[in-house]
């Protein structure tokens, strides 16, 4: 265990690791096994982890969502990811996050206009991540425009988070956004 506890204190000073142990819902074992799991990919804890090589972790391969999410928190200067943006990652895509909250990610990642609403083309993008593999852009199309009329929404063609919530369901989330790490 000798290596495993310099590795989390190499990488990450005191208060980080206590602002982690409060921020994530990771214990301070499973923090150590994931900054080791960094290490493997980044020995120095410094130079950090391109996307590519992000994707090329085992438990990310099979994910649809990892993909963007892994995006979205990388450095924007060295489009790195870092030991902190890491276990952003892994604690977003974890069994430990509720459903609402990777709910309220998912909608916040696909709101590229910051509307506060899903609007066309950002559903699509959505949807397209979705389903592409097993239905045509036609079909996915067709699926935008069905949800952006549905009689229930508040405005015809925007879909605020409190509508995405209803209409995507928690097993489903669950499902797309889950990876198992221990």
């Amino acid at each position: 265990m000798g290596n495993e506890t310099s590795s989390l204190e190499d990488i990450l000073s005191k208060e980080e690791i206590h602002d982690l142990l409060s921020s994530t819902p990771f214990t301070e074992n499973q923090l150590r096994r994931l900054m080791k799991r960094y290490r493997d990919m980044d020995p120095d804890g410094t130079d950090g982890i391109s996307y590519d090589n992000m994707l090329t972790m085992v438990e990310f391969a099979g994910s649809d969502l990892a993909p963007p999410i892994i995006a979205s928190l990388l450095d924007k200067r060295s489009l790195k990811i870092y030991p902190k943006s890491f276990l952003r990652v892994c604690a977003l895509l974890s069994d430990r996050v509720s459903p609402a909250e990777k709910k309220k990610f998912i909608f916040d990642l696909f709101n590229i206009y910051s509307s506060d609403s899903l609007s066309h083309d950002e559903l699509f993008r959505l949807y397209k991540l979705f389903y592409s593999v097993a239905i045509s852009d036609d079909h996915i199309l067709a699926l935008t425009f069905k949800a952006l009329n549905h009689p229930d929404l508040e405005t015809k063609g925007q879909i605020t988070f409190a509508e995405f919530e209803k209409m995507i369901g928690d097993q489903e989330i669950v499902d797309r956004m889950t990876v198992d790490f221990f």
